[in-house]
């Protein structure tokens, strides 16, 4: 399985390294541009409206990126979710998936927001109950930050996602 940094309507790809782990559930996503799936996921904010409470994450099906199709599907459900309510955490957002790498010279641990996953009719893959933080709140009213990218394990024969990592701010 690898780790996917599902990266939306980036256009500056950076090359950054994250590292690869050993064990049952190997992470690898060497460098933006080699290893990075991008589907844009454009978040509508006004600077006095509502922020986002939910946003869908992975359609049902094949999940087309420019490097790449990832699918969602019933056993991908299963998988997401099993794993999601063996830790019974929030999943959380953060900027730029800096808080993936904590050896990465930008290592940023803080969250931009939390929230929880639901499966709807499909399935599809949703964030639910979103809590912004301040920081979250003003990025995205400023429009410093317009879009979301889900990280991701997924299953390297069948593009399959087993896992939902955390959801960055891009």
């Amino acid at each position: 399985m690898r780790l996917c940094v599902y990266k939306y309507n980036h256009t500056s790809c950076g090359g950054i390294s994250w590292r690869i782990f050993r064990g049952s559930l190997q992470a690898v996503c060497v460098t933006y541009a080699d290893k990075l799936g991008r589907l844009a996921i454009g978040l509508e904010v006004d600077a006095s409206g509502p922020l986002p409470s939910e946003i869908r994450l992975f359609a049902a099906g094949w999940n087309e990126t420019e490097n790449g199709r990832f699918l969602f599907d019933d056993a991908a459900a299963s998988a997401v979710m099993a794993a999601y309510q063996a830790h019974a955490v929030d999943r959380m957002f953060d900027l730029e998936h800096l808080s993936l790498d904590s050896t990465a010279p930008h290592f940023d641990p803080d969250a931009r927001g939390w929230c929880k996953l639901e499966l709807r009719e499909g399935p599809e893959l949703w964030a639910v109950d979103i809590r912004w933080t301040p920081d979250g709140e003003a990025r995205l009213r400023d429009k410093r930050q317009r879009y979301v990218s889900p990280a991701f394990e997924f299953e390297l024969d069948s593009g399959r996602v087993v896992k939902l990592v955390n959801v960055a701010l891009t």
